[in-house]
């Protein structure tokens, strides 16, 4: 707007110099300044310098340690800086200006950068305090950077921006419309509310009242102990059974089944791997050949495998390991496995036949284990009588001792043992010679044929033992105790035929 030249000296200044300043419209304040003049403190140079704000001022004819760079120049006490390329630069402050009152510059600020007019002008962005009495343009002290900090204007319409807390005048506000269902990416949904803490609380609270229960310290308790007198424990009896033989042989086994043997021949009556229990059965004159119980043997592990053999009267000495015992009447043996052996007239008789007491003798054997057995001695055979519990597997003449009656027929305990005891078991010296009568075989011809003779048979081939089988006698003793080991009067029959 005005073009107003400053010629001449100025005191105290130097050299002539002219200067002139030159408002800029559209620039808030900002004025050119042209410079020429003669060498300063810190050089001279021709050149252009810009100064913004309503206080610019010249703050004095001699630049203080300026200079001129490249088209920018720094006035003392005014805005410094050089203009590079046209633009000016961050420049710094000068310290300089008139002396006096209020002459020296108390600092300025550094520019924050040029803004360029034209190539070769540059707008500084700092400036400095002081005031130039020659000049006296603008309030002393108000900084250009007050008003212009980047030296930019307005331009084009206002758009609504972020200026801080407490710097504006308006605030933000969301709404929405509805669009309808599908159309949109907004929707009313209920917020969800989670119970997993309520649900850990519970199970936390319900955990402490179990543990509170179960940790509980309980209240003592008096209790009143009655004296009681302890009796000392026993095991509980072995269950024994009892298994008979009498006459021709009858027998009665461990289970109660009624069964006989009328062939002659050694069998087993009780066989187990403890006790083992052998008897001749032989037949005599009064039984028309069928047999009667001669002699029994009792050895096993139970007696330390000593052999124990009684037999009628006829038969001769009680004997131990061969050797004769209880020779005197009455009389007792003890035994080096344990056990006595007694003889005398006193027991119970099995057979209730009538017997003169006079005759009575009777031997007892209270063994180990359990088992004892009494054999009454008449004069061509014997009776007797074994008690005993179930030490472990046993069969025989006497049975399996496993409760049942139907398995304990003559015809099944020879299929399960034998008919006969084999050589290699024989717990006698020797076999006995085996007998078999004129009424036993005209029995034989007339009542066991057919079906009956021909399993008879077989079943004998089978369970004889070799070489027995070869003897036609042994084989005819076992075939009548197949074919009539069930008939406990078989004698009645044997009687009919020719004696």
């Amino acid at each position: 707007r005005s073009l107003r030249p400053h010629l001449g000296p100025s005191p105290s200044r130097g050299p002539p110099h002219s200067t002139c300043k030159l408002s800029l419209p559209g620039l808030g304040g900002c004025i050119a300044m042209i410079y020429h003049g003669a060498v300063g403190a810190g050089g001279a140079a021709h050149g252009t310098a810009m100064a913004c704000g309503p206080t610019a001022a010249y703050g004095g004819r001699a630049v203080a340690g300026g200079g001129l760079a490249g088209g920018g120049m720094v006035v003392g006490g005014g805005a410094g800086g050089a203009a590079v390329g046209g633009g000016m630069g961050a420049g710094g402050v000068v310290a300089g200006g008139r002396a006096g009152a209020g002459g020296v510059v108390a600092g300025g600020g550094a520019g924050a950068g040029g803004v360029v007019v034209r190539p070769g002008v540059g707008v500084g962005g700092g400036i400095g305090g002081g005031v130039d009495p020659e000049f006296g343009v603008g309030p002393p002290g108000a900084g250009c950077a007050a008003a212009c900090t980047t030296c930019s204007v307005a331009s084009g319409p206002a758009v609504m921006t972020f200026v801080g807390q407490g710097e504006g005048e308006y605030i933000t506000e969301t709404s929405y419309k509805y669009v309808g269902k599908g159309a949109g990416i907004f929707s009313m949904v209920a917020p969800r509310k989670s119970f997993l803490p309520q649900i850990a609380a519970l199970i936390a609270l319900l955990v402490v009242i179990v543990l509170v229960i179960i940790l509980w310290p309980s209240s003592p308790t008096t209790t009143t102990t009655p004296m009681t007198t302890t009796l000392p424990t026993t095991q509980a009896p072995l269950v024994k059974k009892i298994c008979e033989f009498w006459g021709d042989p009858h027998i009665k086994s461990f289970d109660g089944a009624r069964l006989s043997f009328y062939g002659d021949g050694e069998f087993w009556v009780v066989k187990s791997e403890r006790v083992k229990i052998q008897g001749v059965y032989m037949g005599t004159k009064w039984t028309h050949g069928l047999a009667a119980t001669s002699k029994i043997v009792v050895s096993g592990s139970f007696v330390n495998n000593h052999k124990i053999a009684v037999g009628s009267l006829e038969t001769g000495s009680i004997t131990v390991d061969g050797q004769p015992v209880l020779a005197g009447f009455p009389s007792t043996y003890p035994l080096e496995s344990g056990g006595t052996l007694r003889y005398d007239a006193n027991g119970e008789l099995v057979d209730k036949a009538d017997h003169d007491p006079s005759t009575t003798r009777i031997v007892h054997m209270d063994l180990p284990s359990g088992v004892s057995i009494t054999v009454m001695r008449w004069e061509n055979y014997i009776d007797f009588k074994i008690e005993m519990p179930k030490l472990g597997e046993i069969d025989g003449s006497c049975g399996n001792f496993n409760g049942r009656t139907d398995d304990d027929t003559t015809e099944k305990i020879m299929e399960r043992i034998g008919a006969r005891v084999a050589d290699g078991d024989l717990l006698f010296q020797h076999r006995h010679v085996i007998a078999f009568t004129a009424e036993m075989q005209a029995m034989l011809t007339a009542q066991c044929t057919g079906t009956a003779l021909t399993k008879a048979q077989a079943e004998c081939s089978r369970e004889l033992p070799a070489p027995s089988a070869a003897s036609p006698n042994t084989m005819n003793s076992c075939l009548f105790d197949h074919c009539f080991g069930y008939n406990q009067h078989a004698l009645r029959t044997a009687k009919t035929y020719g004696v």
